[in-house]
C-alpha cells in the first residue's frame, strides 16, 4: 500500500487523478515555455511590453466577470512575463559586473570577496601518468565578489569566480572574506569537438570568470566567517555525522579510502577526489545518479522513513510530519547544493500535501516545485539535473501504476487476495518504476552526455536493493553512533559489505558487452523532444493496439539518431554522404602538447588513421578528457598506426588512456625512445618505461623506425627523415621523429607534402639542413610547439610552407617569437591556443583547405 501511494499520488489520489493537467500544471508548462523563449537573447523590456496585450485582455474579461477567458488571457500572459524574467536573470549584465573587466588574455588582478562554496581539495592531475606528476593537490572554490582594484583604486564589482589555488590549502572556510591576487581570465568555450562547454555549464551555476592563484601566499584573510548559531550547529552536526560514519571502518588501502569517499558522497554529500574513477564507472553504465545526492537518494531515505512510520502509526498526517522532520534533520548535515535543494523542495511539497489533509494531484505538486525552482533559477531549465529530476518524477507518477498493471496482468480493482499476488504486484511496481525511469531518462542522457546505456535498467534492478540497504545501514549507523558509539561499530562490517557489493557489481557490469553506446556527437534537440514524445506514448499505452506504428516510430528515432549523432556510421550506408579525400589532418588543441590525427583514403572507401603523438603538460588525462571525445566526434573507431615522436611526457601522456578506449594496431617509435625505456630499472620505472610496459601489457606491438624508413599508407607515402638509428644525444627533443607525408591525388593534380617535426631543436635542425634531405613542404607544424632557436629562420626558408600549424598553450602563444618570420614570408599560421582544433584537407585536385574549430573559419 505504501509503495502504491508513494508512486501514484498524494493522499490516496490514484494515477487517474494525476493524469490530467491541472491549473498548476498548465501554469508550469506556460512558464517553462516562457523561460525557454527568454533564453533567445531578446531584451526583458520587449518581453514585458509583449505581455501588455494579454494582460489587458485579462483585465477586460475579469471586469466583465468572464472568468474563463480571463484565465486563458492570464496563461498567455505568463509566457512573455516568464520570458522577461528569464531574460533579466540570464542576460542582464550590471554595470559593475566582473565580465566587464575580463580580457581575451589573462590579467593580473586583486579582488576581494566571500568564499561562496566549501573549498574542495583535488588532485592536480589525473590520467594514466598522474603518479609521475610532482605537483601538489589544488584547492578549488567559488568566490562572490565585492570589490576589485582597478587603475590603482578599489571599485565595487559583482559576480562569481571559480578560484583555483595551485596548492592544497586547508585554512579556507566557506563564508570567509578574503583578498586574492591572481590571473583573472574568461571561461573559454570548447576548443575541440566533443569537449564539454564549461562556459555554459558554469554560467548555469552563476560563475562568470576564473581566477588562478599561483600559491597559498596569494590570498589573505580579511575577516573570518562569523558563523551564526544555525550554521555553527550545521557544521558541527555534519562533522559529527562524518566521524560517526567512520567508526569501525577501515581506511588503510586505496579501496578502503574509495569506499569511505563513496559513503561520504551518497550519505553526506561530501565530494572527494578518490571517487573520480568510480564515478566514471557508474556514469558508464547509466547509474551516476546513485553516487551523488539527488532526488533518488532523498526518495529512498524518505520512503524508508515513511514505511517505518506507517508500521507504527497508520495516520498520513503523522507520517508526513515524521517525513518532514527527517528531511529537516537531513538538511542539517548535507551541503545545500542546487540538486539537494531541488530534491528537498519537491519532497517537502509532497509531505505538505499529505499533512494538509486534502486530496492534491501529485503532478500538481511537481508542477509547483518546478515553478519554485525556475523562478529561483531560470537557467536550471536547461540543466540536465533539472530535466532528469522533474522528467523522471513526472514519468514515475503518471506511468508506473498503469505499466505495473500491464506487467502483472491485474485489473485496476482486483483485490490483493494472496501473499503471492501481493509479491507479484510489488515486483511489477519495482520493475515498472525502473523501466519508466530508464525510458524517460534515455533521450535526455543521450542529448546531454552522448551516451546510451541499454542495460542501465538491468543494472538498476540489480544494484538498487543493495544501494538502498547501504543507505539504510549508513543512516542508521550515524543515528546509533551519536547515541551509542560502540553499537555503531557493529554496523561497520555489514555496511562495508553492502557498499563493496554494490560498487563491485557496477564495476563488473561496466565491462559487459553493450553496456554503453558512446555517440560521436550529441543528437539534436528535435530528436530528444521527438523521442521523449514517443516514449510518453509508449508508456501511456497508445501503441498497445498499434504495433506497426510503434515499429515505425522506433525505427524513425533510431535512424534519426544515427544520422544526427553518428554521421560517420550513416555515411557507410549512404554513398553520397562519403567524403573520402586523400588526406584529412586534425591538430587537436591540447595546450602545451601535441596530438595530430591524420586520415588517409584507402581502398574500398574506408580510411586509414594515423595518430602522431598524444600528450600535454597542461592536463595528463587529456587522452580521456580531450582526445577520446574528439575521436568520437570525428568518427574514428580505430587507429591503424600511432607514432610516438620521442620520450617527452607532453607527447605521450594520453596514449594509454586512448589505447584503453580505441583499438590501436601498432605503435611506431624511434629506437632512442625504446633504448631509454629499457635502460630503466624495473624497481624504479620512469614515465617512458611505464608507457612501453603499458603498451606491451595491452598487446600493442611496438616497432622502431629511423631515418630512411618509408611505407605506403592508404593514399599517402610516409617517410621518416630523422633521427638516424645510431644517434646518441643527451637532449630527448633532438631525437624527435620528423615524418614526411606525401600525397599524390588521383586526378593528376600536384602532389602535396606535409612535414611533422615534433620537438626538434638546434642540433637536429642543423644536421637536417646540412644533409641532402629535401625539407620543402606545403604544410608543416612549427618545431617544439613554436619554440625558436638560432637555426629557425634557415629551417623556415628550407621548408617554405604555405600553411604552418602550431600546437601550444596560451602562455607560449603570448611570448610568440615567430611572427616576424611568418609575416615576412607570407605564410598563413594557425595556432591551437587561439583557433582551437585545426583541420587541413588535401583534395583530389591538390587543393588545400583549412578550417578552425573556435570560429569555424574555412579557407
Amino acid at each position: 500500500m505504501e509503495a502504491k501511494s508513494l508512486l501514484s499520488g498524494v493522499n490516496g489520489s490514484g494515477p487517474e487523478a494525476g493524469s490530467t493537467v491541472g491549473p498548476l500544471g498548465a501554469l508550469a508548462l506556460f512558464w517553462i515555455a516562457g523561460t525557454a523563449a527568454g533564453a533567445l537573447g531578446f531584451s526583458a523590456f520587449w518581453w514585458v511590453l509583449a505581455a501588455a496585450v494579454p494582460c489587458a485582455g485579462m483585465i477586460r474579461d475579469a471586469l466583465r466577470r468572464r472568468l474563463r477567458p480571463a484565465c486563458y488571457w492570464a496563461l498567455i500572459a505568463v509566457v512573455p512575463l516568464a520570458a522577461g524574467w528569464a531574460a533579466a536573470r540570464l542576460h542582464h549584465l550590471p554595470a559593475d559586473h566582473v565580465k566587464r573587466y575580463v580580457a581575451p588574455v589573462p590579467i593580473l588582478a586583486r579582488l576581494q570577496g566571500v568564499v561562496d562554496s566549501e573549498p574542495l581539495i583535488a588532485p592536480a592531475q589525473r590520467g594514466a601518468f598522474a603518479h609521475f606528476y610532482w605537483g601538489p593537490p589544488v584547492t578549488k572554490f567559488t568566490l562572490r565578489l565585492e570589490s576589485m582594484q582597478v587603475a590603482g583604486r578599489q571599485a565595487a564589482v559583482s559576480g562569481r569566480l571559480l578560484v583555483r589555488i595551485a596548492e592544497a590549502d586547508h585554512r579556507l572556510r566557506q563564508g570567509d572574506r578574503i583578498e586574492a591576487t591572481g590571473w583573472l581570465s574568461r571561461i573559454r568555450g570548447p576548443a575541440n569537438p566533443g569537449a564539454p562547454d564549461y562556459r555554459k555549464i558554469l554560467a548555469r551555476h552563476g560563475v562568470d570568470a576564473r581566477l588562478k592563484l599561483v600559491n597559498r601566499g596569494n590570498w589573505r584573510l580579511v575577516t573570518r566567517h562569523g558563523e551564526g548559531w544555525l550554521n555553527r550547529f550545521r557544521r558541527r552536526t555534519a562533522d559529527r555525522a562524518a566521524a560517526t560514519l567512520r567508526l569501525g571502518m577501515d581506511d588503510d588501502s586505496a579501496s578502503d579510502r574509495q569506499r569511505l569517499a563513496l559513503l561520504d558522497a551518497v550519505l553526506l554529500g561530501r565530494r572527494q577526489g578518490e571517487l573520480d574513477d568510480l564515478m566514471r564507472t557508474f556514469r558508464h553504465v547509466g547509474l551516476a545518479h546513485l553516487l551523488s545526492i539527488s532526488g533518488a537518494h532523498l526518495a529512498i531515505l524518505l520512503g524508508l522513513v515513511w514505511i517505518a512510520s506507517r508500521l507504527v502509526v497508520h495516520r498520513p498526517n503523522v507520517n508526513a510530519m515524521l517525513v518532514l522532520t527527517a528531511l529537516g534533520l537531513y538538511l542539517l548535515v548535507v551541503p545545500w547544493r542546487v540538486p539537494i535543494v531541488r530534491a528537498a523542495v519537491m519532497s517537502a511539497l509532497f509531505a505538505l500535501g499529505y499533512l494538509g489533509g486534502r486530496v492534491v494531484r501529485s503532478t500538481e505538486l511537481v508542477a509547483l516545485a518546478a515553478l519554485i525552482v525556475l523562478i529561483w533559477r531560470p537557467g536550471d531549465l536547461f540543466s540536465p539535473g533539472f530535466q532528469l529530476s522533474f522528467g523522471c518524477v513526472t514519468g514515475l507518477l503518471l506511468f508506473t501504476t498503469p505499466l505495473s498493471r500491464r506487467l502483472s496482468g491485474r485489473p485496476p480493482l482486483e483485490p490483493q487476495s494472496t501473499m503471492r499476488h501481493w509479491f507479484v504486484r510489488r515486483a511489477a511496481v519495482y520493475v515498472a518504476a525502473n523501466v519508466v525511469a530508464f525510458l524517460v531518462a534515455m533521450p535526455l542522457v543521450a542529448y546531454h552526455f552522448e551516451l546510451i546505456t541499454p542495460l542501465a535498467v538491468v543494472f538498476s534492478l540489480l544494484a538498487l536493493p543493495f544501494v538502498t540497504v547501504a543507505l539504510a545501514l549508513g543512516y542508521l549507523k550515524i543515528i546509533v553512533g551519536l547515541l551509542w558509539p560502540s553499537l555503531a561499530m557493529a554496523l561497520a562490517w555489514p555496511l562495508q559489505e553492502f557498499t563493496d557489493f554494490a560498487s563491485g557489481l557496477v564495476t563488473h557490469a561496466s565491462g559487459w558487452p553493450g553496456a554503453t553506446i558512446v555517440l560521436s556527437r550529441p543528437p539534436s534537440v528535435l530528436w530528444a523532444v521527438a523521442t521523449s514524445a514517443v516514449v510518453a506514448a509508449i508508456l501511456a499505452g497508445w501503441f498497445v493496439q498499434r504495433r506497426t506504428a510503434l515499429g515505425c516510430a522506433v525505427a524513425l528515432c533510431v535512424l534519426w539518431l544515427i544520422a544526427s549523432a553518428e554521421p560517420a556510421q550513416a555515411a557507410r550506408f549512404v554513398p553520397w554522404l562519403r567524403q573520402a579525400v586523400p588526406l584529412r589532418l586534425n591538430m587537436l588543441a591540447v595546450a602545451d602538447g601535441s596530438c595530430i590525427v591524420a586520415r588517409f583514403r584507402a581502398q574500398g572507401g574506408r580510411e586509414r588513421v594515423m595518430m602522431f603523438d598524444c600528450g600535454s603538460l597542461a592536463y595528463l588525462d587529456m587522452g580521456a578528457r580531450t582526445v577520446w571525445p574528439a575521436l568520437k566526434h570525428l568518427g574514428v573507431r580505430r587507429i591503424d598506426t600511432l607514432v610516438l615522436s620521442h620520450a617527452d611526457l607532453d607527447h605521450y601522456c594520453g596514449v594509454l588512456d586512448v589505447v584503453d578506449r580505441v583499438p590501436v594496431q601498432r605503435v611506431l617509435a624511434p629506437p632512442q625512445l625504446l633504448a631509454e625505456a629499457e635502460s630503466t630499472p624495473q624497481e624504479s620505472p620512469t614515465a617512458v618505461s611505464y608507457l612501453v610496459d603499458g603498451l606491451r601489457r595491452r598487446g600493442v606491438p611496438i616497432e622502431t623506425v629511423a631515418a630512411g624508413w618509408q611505407q605506403k599508407f592508404g593514399s599517402a607515402t610516409l617517410q621518416v627523415l630523422w633521427p638516424p638509428a645510431d644517434l646518441t644525444t643527451t637532449h630527448a627533443n633532438d631525437t624527435s621523429l620528423v615524418m614526411s607525408i606525401r600525397v599524390l591525388p588521383k586526378t593528376g593534380g600536384p602532389g602535396r607534402r606535409v612535414l611533422l617535426n615534433a620537438d626538434i631543436q638546434q642540433h637536429a635542425i642543423t644536421d637536417l639542413l646540412e644533409s641532402d634531405v629535401n625539407l620543402r613542404a606545403d604544410v608543416c607544424d612549427l618545431p617544439h610547439h613554436g619554440g625558436h632557436v638560432e637555426a629557425s629562420p634557415r629551417w623556415l626558408d628550407a621548408v617554405s610552407p604555405r600553411l604552418a600549424l602550431q600546437s601550444c598553450g596560451s602562455a607560449r602563444w603570448s611570448r610568440d617569437t615567430w611572427e616576424p618570420l611568418i609575416r615576412s614570408n607570407g605564410i598563413r599560421r594557425l595556432v591551437t591556443a587561439r583557433d582551437g582544433m585545426v583541420t587541413v584537407v588535401i583534395r583530389e585536385d591538390g587543393q588545400i583547405e583549412w578550417r578552425t574549430f573556435i570560429d569555424a573559419t574555412r579557407r
